[in-house]
């Protein structure tokens, strides 16, 4: 396989890039995109025109398909074919996929990139504007006094984002949360550093994973032999209202395998936590270090995050007043671009 490429578009979640000038040579046949643009229209001029009946096409998907059907009509074309992108922002909720029908040839090469001069920048975010103070005095309660003024609530349905991912061993809670270009912190406990599993209690229904107690570890100490279920210390978990909306984030068993975990329930008498399917590979050891995120009652600090699933709200304290644009989640779960089994096809820009 050959790729010819200025710019391997392999970006995650939250990123964004910027495609920079258009290089100079002959082009055979120019596709144009601008969020000015409609997917209606034919893509092959550079501004709508007058009559507001064809001009750009609004979206790279429309303008891969436009290059698609080019290819396929038409596989004798010869020279170049410049996808060619206006200043703009492009929110990209899905990967877009390369293959054998995006390729060109030995006669025909296919370039992406932008208009001479002109700003282009993708997201896999979505902005959120629509910030409002907490009125709600359940909600209110679960904030400290100290830091209620200081917090407010974004409904995520009217920016129309329902799906917040799958809380899975990998990440959590799903999506991100950006301020001014910085990732912000999802509220948690402690704010820094680790605490230590104080036991793994040996009692339950059945164990979880019964066969890895004869795992040792390197100071000879059984591992992972668990029934789902932790001790801790102390009695901060008795602050929190709803332990569903809780994960925990650690090295469970060896300092080399971290994971996230859901929170089931916390019994705040017996200080045990029974942890929600699915499990560490490697089960649970005391003396293991590990943190508690995303909780409400634990924004204390400018940055923080809550995400209540079931509401579909947002709650975050700001770190400073909130002005359009500045507060972006994360929507794209995967790479902005993907190439698997291209030839002739390049990226024109630099990525930041």
């Amino acid at each position: 396989m050959r790729i010819l490429t200025g710019l391997l578009l392999a970006l995650f979640v939250s990123s964004s890039f910027t495609l920079g000038n258009t290089p100079s040579g002959p082009i055979t046949l120019r596709v144009y995109v601008s969020p000015a643009g409609s997917d209606r229209w034919s893509g092959r001029i550079a501004s709508v025109n007058p009559s507001k009946t064809d001009g750009p096409v609004r979206t790279p998907e429309r303008a891969q398909a436009i290059v698609r059907n080019l290819l396929a009509a038409d596989p004798s074309l010869k020279g170049s074919v410049t996808v060619m992108f206006r200043t703009g922002t492009y929110p990209v909720h899905s990967t877009l996929a390369f293959n054998r029908q995006d390729s060109g040839n030995d006669s025909l090469s296919i370039l992406w990139t932008a208009q001479t001069k002109e700003p282009v920048q993708f997201t896999g975010g979505v902005s959120l504007s629509r910030f409002r103070k907490i009125t709600d005095p359940t909600v209110l309660s679960r904030i400290r006094p100290t830091y209620r003024a200081n917090v407010f609530e974004c409904d995520l349905r009217k920016a129309g984002i329902t799906d917040f991912g799958t809380i899975t061993p990998r990440s959590t809670p799903g999506i991100e949360l950006f301020f001014q270009g910085k990732r912000m912190t999802l509220s948690r406990w402690p704010n820094e550093g680790w605490l230590k599993i104080a036991d793994v209690p040996q009692s339950g229904d059945s164990a979880k994973h019964p066969g890895l107690e004869r795992e040792k570890r390197y100071d000879g100490v059984p591992a992972g032999r668990h029934y789902g279920k932790i001790a801790y210390e102390g009695s901060r978990p008795s602050g929190w209202s709803r332990p569903g909306e809780i994960s925990m984030h650690g090295y469970w068993t060896f300092d080399w395998s971290d994971s996230y975990q859901g929170i089931a329930s916390i019994d705040t008498v017996r200080h045990e936590i029974t942890i929600a399917p699915p499990y560490h590979g490697y089960g649970y050891t005391k003396n293991q270090r590990y943190y508690y995120l995303n909780i409400l009652e634990e924004i204390d600090t400018p940055g923080e995050w809550f995400l209540d699933r079931k509401e579909c709200k947002l709650f975050f304290w700001p770190p400073a007043p909130i002005r359009q644009n500045d507060a972006v989640v994360s929507r794209l779960t995967g790479p902005f671009v993907t190439l698997d089994g291209c030839s002739r096809v390049s990226f024109s820009g630099t990525r930041r």
